[in-house]
């Protein structure tokens, strides 16, 4: 966001800098925590208009008199933006080498690769949505917004260079017509789900326009002072105030409902230098100060929140000497830094040059680097390197490119688990909690004589019939493809009387809804009771056809805070030490329902077989994050076994439950093996 201040050619209103301070206060206190500014997100959309209003006053009359220069136009964004932009990615980089781990690293020097060519916002629109609990895991979330209004610099000025010549009514008619486009795509967008909605220029669009259309209005002509603009001042500061508290992540945002912050930004724009008695509430010292750190302050203030995150002070005192040390490093950036190269005399096209090249060359040869060193894994101690590829990713071993993810059957020749020289006469079915099984499900059947074929899919619950529905695009595609996949899967298992045993393993609670409201669905997309249901019904159906339904009661999902647990305390400069276990009542939270479920389809299906998996981490009261120096959980993930652990988890298993697949498989089935092959 170019939060500059509205210095040019002499056009300076000090209302817009105490608008722009009350802006970014908005969005700093937002995402501090503080529950009474929970939508003060919209602080971005009041920039968004200040700054449609602010480059179209400064460039039309030059458009209008021929005088407009392309090169110092842009040359002058960059000596304003550039220079602090990357001392706070230089930090960030700088602060990730010591205290994050390799594929955190790697991503911030993508994020700092995208911000060089002004595209953050759709790099994070594929990273996670920005009301997303994930969100908070990326220290240059906020540079997405940066980005939207770089690539309105680059089309504004060309847009008015073709429209302008027809006059200025013509003008604000085709920016009308474009602002409802945009509107339209926004809102669509939002109303079905879309989490790329909220970071992407052509649903952010409007909100510039609107401000372009207000200063084609106005232009630079001073306005005499009226009481009725102090009671439009008023509404306008009444509708952010009540907004600010009423809109929080919940809310369909942008589309509509950011009309409301617009509609008052504009309201303020016009109003705020007209008033004839609280022009104090916008032109004051504090505030309009506020606005001219403005910039620096929104660059600094996520950064430093997420590193005070990551020191485990995420709570409203440690997230208020954030924003404290913020402002500090704000105001040192703006003096020391921002002004200085802002009105450097270095001439415009070299200062373009060197702004605007170099960044790209240098994040470009940063990612080179990343990419060909592992992730950066020359910078970490011996611990932490063994750690990362001990909790590497399952799904990059090569079988995942032919077993994982098939809407189809997979190839039971290809996808085939434990003993190898037979027809299947098995199958596991299930999600990625299935998938990160197949080692632990390859043993039993070496252990069994079983041959199984492997047929899972990715938040996919095996069930005969899908029913889940969701206004998330992401579970919406997703479910739209395991219904399909799942109608596939049942076909096959009941039309091979080979298949014996069906083994089903999923993140089970992700499908439970224990809610009280029938209507009510979140993620996936079930009601409540009817995933139960469903499981209940698929089961009979296989038992009805001679299957015997073995189920795997998953593992337990670690608290956030245990994530990565080891390799954090085997850094250079740990933040604390941890204790790497935890309390097993954390765990049992969503365990115990799970537990309850099947307690209910034994009742009903006592012939279903349920393999313990969940009690080898946990005993005694306590969970573990690790089998010895063995990190059990994938890097960077909650709920998946790492490559090493899925190794070595059947061993874990049988000293944990020695003798249970015994009495769930007593004797060996060679007779169900099939024909040799």
């Amino acid at each position: 966001m170019s939060h500059r201040s509205t210095l040019e050619k002499g056009f300076y209103r000090p209302d817009i800098d105490g608008l722009r301070g009350i802006a970014v206060l908005l969005v700093v206190l937002c995402h501090a925590g503080f529950t009474q500014f929970k939508g003060g997100f919209i602080g971005v959309d009041i920039f968004f208009v200040i700054s449609g209003f602010i480059v179209s006053t400064t460039i039309i009359p030059n458009i209008e008199q021929n005088k407009l220069s392309l090169v110092d136009f842009y040359a002058k964004r960059a000596k304003r933006l550039l220079p602090s932009l990357y001392l706070v990615c230089i930090t960030t980089f700088l602060f990730s080498s010591l205290f994050l781990l390799p594929q955190n690293l790697i991503e911030v020097a993508k994020n700092i690769g995208y911000i060089s060519i002004f595209s953050s916002n759709i790099y994070l629109s594929h990273q996670t949505g920005y009301f997303a609990p994930q969100a908070t895991d990326l220290p240059l979330l906020h540079t997405w917004s940066l980005s939207v209004e770089e690539q309105f610099y680059l089309i504004l000025p060309a847009a008015l260079i073709a429209l302008l010549p027809r006059g200025r009514r013509f003008t604000i008619v085709a920016f009308g017509i474009l602002s409802l486009a945009s509107l339209y795509v926004s809102e669509t967008n939002t109303s079905h789900g879309n989490e790329a909605a909220y970071y992407l220029f052509q649903n952010r669009a409007f909100e510039f326009l609107l401000g372009v259309i207000l200063a084609l209005c106005l232009g630079q002509a001073k306005a005499a002072r009226k009481w009725p603009f102090d009671i439009l001042l008023l509404v306008g500061l009444i509708a952010l105030g009540t907004i600010t508290y009423t809109y929080s992540e919940k809310t369909p945002f942008p589309g509509w409902h950011a009309l409301i912050p617009c509609g008052a930004a504009l309201i303020l724009i016009f109003a705020g230098n007209r008033t004839a008695f609280f022009r104090i509430f916008l032109d004051n010292k504090p505030l309009v100060y506020a606005g001219k750190i403005s910039y620096c302050l929104y660059l600094w203030h996520w950064p430093v929140i997420f590193a005070f995150n990551r020191f485990g002070y995420d709570s409203i005192y440690g997230h208020s000497v954030a924003i404290l040390i913020s402002t500090g490093l704000a105001i040192l950036t703006h003096h020391l830094i921002e002004k200085p190269f802002r009105y450097s005399a270095t001439p415009n096209k070299k200062a373009l040059l060197r702004l605007m090249l170099s960044p790209i060359l240098l994040s470009g040869a940063l990612i080179i680097i990343g990419k060909n060193t592992d992730r950066f894994l020359f910078l970490y101690p011996e611990k932490v390197v063994s750690y990362y590829k001990d909790a590497g990713d399952l799904w990059e071993a090569p079988r995942e490119k032919y077993c994982w993810q098939k809407i189809g059957i997979s190839n039971s020749q290809q996808c085939r688990l434990g003993h190898e020289d037979a027809t299947p006469n098995s199958v596991l079915w299930g999600d990625s909690h299935a998938y990160h099984f197949v080692n632990f499900i390859d043993n039993i059947g070496k252990e069994k004589q079983l041959t199984i074929h492997d047929i899972a899919y990715s938040e996919c619950p095996p069930i005969a019939n899908m029913s889940a529905t969701s206004n998330d695009s992401h579970y919406k595609d997703n479910n739209s493809r395991c219904k399909i996949h799942d109608k596939n899967a049942m076909e096959y298992i009941l039309k091979e009387p080979a298949i014996r045993y069906v083994f089903m393993s999923a993140v089970w609670h992700s499908y439970q809804n224990s809610g009280t409201d029938q209507n009510a669905t979140y993620g996936i997309g079930f009601h409540p009771g009817e995933f139960e249901k469903e499981l209940q019904t698929t089961i009979q159906q296989l038992e009805s056809a001679g299957k015997q339904v073995v189920i795997l009661d998953d593992i337990p999902t670690i608290p956030k805070s245990m994530v990565n647990c080891q390799a954090y305390n085997e850094l250079f400069l740990p933040v604390k030490q941890q204790n790497c276990s935890y309390p097993e009542k954390l765990a049992d939270g969503n365990y115990l329902s799970v537990q309850d479920m099947f307690g209910r389809i034994k009742k009903t299906n006592p012939k279903v077989s349920i393999i313990n998996t969940f009690n080898v981490l946990c005993s005694n009261g306590i969970c573990r994050t690790s089998f010895g120096q063995v990190p059990a959980y994938r890097y960077d993930d909650i709920g998946h076994l790492g490559v090493s652990a899925s190794k070595i988890f059947f061993d874990e298993y049988m000293r944990r439950n020695p003798g249970e697949l015994d009495k769930l498989f007593p004797a060996r089935h060679n007779e169900h093996i099939g024909q040799k092959l």
